[in-house]
């Protein structure tokens, strides 16, 4: 196998040489075998002092940075070898060389080690760390292969950074595309696309107002209906598609917070997206998704979930949309802490923790009826109606809901036990509507969605029910066989339109972002 490290050499004069290097090797470190250019300052450094120090790192910045030329890094004297031990990798091996193949150009050179030693523990590795190296290595071929390789896969990496980056892969990753930058011709993207998709939100564990916490939530985010948005070259700025209004001034509210312009180069078009106030978050979505596409089309640093969604103004009361707009899957936020001096209106508030996130199995399958005609609760009439919710509910049945989510819904679901799981589900979306009924009408706040629950049930589908206000009404089926049947027989039953009905399944990672 090949480990990634860095390897230090000296030359005849004792400068230093510190480059990346990926040896052959066998599962212990026992020995390596490297195979260095013969144009590399490692070969010639080699040729004529057969020493050096290999060293594992877990500092990808450290990889980027040295693999585009000469670093000045803190090092300490070897003990066996005449080299130099860098002060920050995790573990280092002093080797002499016992054989150098130069017969072709890329060299053999085989190593024995006469001293391993640990300098610290090793923090590990994720996308981003790797997306770093790749990059790095893309960064060593300039020349060798062409251009539009180098760009399309510095694009591809790109989403890794993103998404699993912390400061240093970030600023590591932006090195690295500033020195190939300064190589090669790098054409500016013509389009930047995001896209996510909806939330179902199941329900608040904890809407009582005599809890140390309020809300708190159980959701999943679901691949349809798709939320996506294009930015691309413009003679000025302006938002287009479904929404577009309501995202317009979420962004001009998150740049005026941020003391940035408007892109005026730019135009961003939702592509697709589904209506307002139908229980999927959609309002979260777009304003999350935009505000990501300005940091990637002007090269704003990647801000923090929290410090966005502080921006747009989102998440104030559930997080799950904002956390599922991040990472996909099922989500459980653990609601805000209750201050006296906090209200929902609060434009300074801290986005409710992340309790659990969990990938849904892929072959299960989510059934989705959206009415047409219908809408749910938003706005002021929302706010009205948790101000009358939150005089009547007692700590009685938040203690059911939340015994039920710990202690059958969840074990199920990780054991993966689909029945348990959906009969718990059911019992939560009862538990919850109960709590609400007064405020919407009853257990569910449409006549559909109480019709459609008895009947999924009636069918022996159990973990069913509405997506926040609704109307969306969800169904949780063991396959997508199962699901295109019920949908069938939902057209003929109700009379519902094909266009009324999604089959989808979880979506079980965040928001994505490509270039072309």
């Amino acid at each position: 196998m090949i480990v990634e490290g860095i390897i230090t050499t000296l030359n005849l004069q004792g400068e230093l040489n510190i480059a990346p290097m990926g040896p052959l090797t066998d599962p212990g470190l026992s020995r390596l075998t490297f195979r260095p250019f013969k144009s590399s300052q490692t070969y010639k450094n080699l040729k004529q002092h057969p020493q050096g120090v290999f060293h594992t790192v877990d500092d990808a910045e450290l990889i980027a940075r040295s693999c585009v030329g000469k670093i000045e890094v803190p090092t300490q004297e070897a003990e066996l070898v005449k080299g130099r031990v860098l002060k920050s990798a995790c573990s280092y091996f002093e080797f002499r060389v016992v054989d150098l193949d130069d017969r072709d150009e890329r060299t053999t050179i085989e190593v024995e080690i006469l001293k391993r030693g640990e300098l610290k523990p090793f923090f590990g590795f994720n996308r981003a760390k790797h997306a770093v190296i790749e990059a790095a290595i893309l960064a060593s071929r300039i020349g060798i292969i062409s251009d539009k390789e180098i760009v399309t896969g510095m694009n591809h990496l790109q989403t890794w950074v993103d998404k699993t980056g912390g400061e240093s892969e970030i600023r590591a990753f932006e090195f690295l595309k500033d020195f190939i930058s300064s190589k090669i011709e790098v054409p500016t993207a013509a389009k930047t696309t995001i896209q996510t998709g909806s939330r179902l939100h199941f329900g608040l564990i904890n809407p009582s107002p005599s809890s140390p916490r309020i809300h708190g939530g159980l959701g999943l985010m679901v691949e349809d209906p798709k939320i996506k948005i294009v930015a691309s070259p413009s003679d000025q700025f302006e938002v287009r598609g479904p929404g577009s209004q309501r995202v317009e001034e979420a962004l001009r509210g998150y740049l005026s917070k941020l003391k940035i312009n408007l892109p005026e180069s730019h135009r961003f078009t939702i592509e697709a997206g589904p209506k307002e106030h139908l229980g999927l978050g959609s309002g979260t979505q777009l304003c999350l998704a935009v505000s990501r596409l300005v940091e990637k089309v002007w090269g704003h640093p990647t801000q923090a979930l929290p410090d966005l969604c502080k921006g747009v103004q989102r998440g104030r009361r559930s997080a799950i949309g904002a956390w599922g707009f991040e990472r996909g899957g099922l989500l459980i936020d653990g609601g805000h802490a209750r201050t006296s001096d906090r209200s929902e209106e609060d434009s300074e508030f801290n986005l409710a923790p992340l309790l659990a996130r969990y990938d849904m199995p892929a072959d299960w399958a989510v059934l989705l009826v959206i009415p047409n005609e219908s809408k749910g609760l938003s706005g002021p009439k929302e706010l009205a109606a948790f101000k009358d919710l939150e005089k009547s509910l007692d700590s009685q049945s938040n203690q059911e809901i939340s015994h039920n989510l710990l202690l059958s819904l969840l074990p199920a679901f990780v054991e993966r036990d689909f029945d348990s799981f959906t009969q718990a589900l059911g019992q939560f979306q009862i538990q919850v509507g109960e709590l609400f009924s007064k405020v919407q009408g009853g257990v569910f706040s449409h006549e559909l969605t109480h019709q459609l629950v008895k009947y999924f049930k009636s069918e022996g589908i159990h973990g069913t029910g509405q997506s926040s206000w609704g109307p969306t009404i969800f169904a949780i089926l063991q396959n997508e066989e199962r699901a295109a049947f019920c949908k069938r027989q939902l057209i003929k039953k109700f009379s519902l339109s094909p266009e009324e009905i999604w089959i989808t399944r979880a979506k079980n990672e965040g928001a994505q972002i490509s270039y072309s």
